[in-house]
């Protein structure tokens, strides 16, 4: 049996062995589909799903929720990366008006996220994470330049 494991935001990075999706249909995306609309897999299909920085780019956090628990399996992985809203480096960007075009404020960016903030978002929706990330030392708050989360779909009750 296969198991179906999802490229969430693959741009033009798709993923061996993955089905690759993407809103722009690069080389390698299996999948052409907006995020931000009802994403094209069947109910409680995926086993495992990857979103590497895109999630700071949903318009609907609660609709993105909606149909990650729609489309998981119970039980179902994924991982999830974004930009860490408390890094050091881009409170005293905020703070003093510098923003680089590369930066967690370009204009694409619709949300910013603190480690507390997405735990409490995700279990509100049935699904257990754990936060860490990619920086300097082991304190995601101050020195993640980016959060890495992973979790699962909780079995038990139905999320509406």
């Amino acid at each position: 049996m296969n198991k179906i494991k999802v490229n969430l935001g693959a741009g033009q990075k798709p993923i061996k062995g993955f089905v690759n999706c993407d809103i722009v249909p690069f080389k390698g995306i299996q999948k052409v589909f907006d995020i931000n609309e009802k994403w094209d897999f069947k109910d409680n299909s995926v086993d495992y799903l990857e979103c590497r920085m895109v999630f700071e780019h949903v318009q609907d956090i609660e609709h993105f929720l909606r149909e990650l628990f729609r489309v998981l399996k119970v039980k179902g992985y994924f991982k999830i990366t974004t930009i860490n809203f408390s890094f050091w480096r881009y409170r005293l960007a905020f703070l003093f008006g510098k923003f680089a075009k590369q930066s967690c404020f370009h204009i694409d960016h619709c949300w910013l996220f603190k480690p507390s903030d997405l735990e409490a978002i995700f279990r509100q929706h049935c699904f257990r994470i754990k936060v860490g990330g990619k920086g300097l030392l082991p304190y995601p708050n101050l020195f993640y330049s980016y959060l890495e989360f992973d979790g699962y779909k909780c079995s038990g009750g139905k999320k509406t």
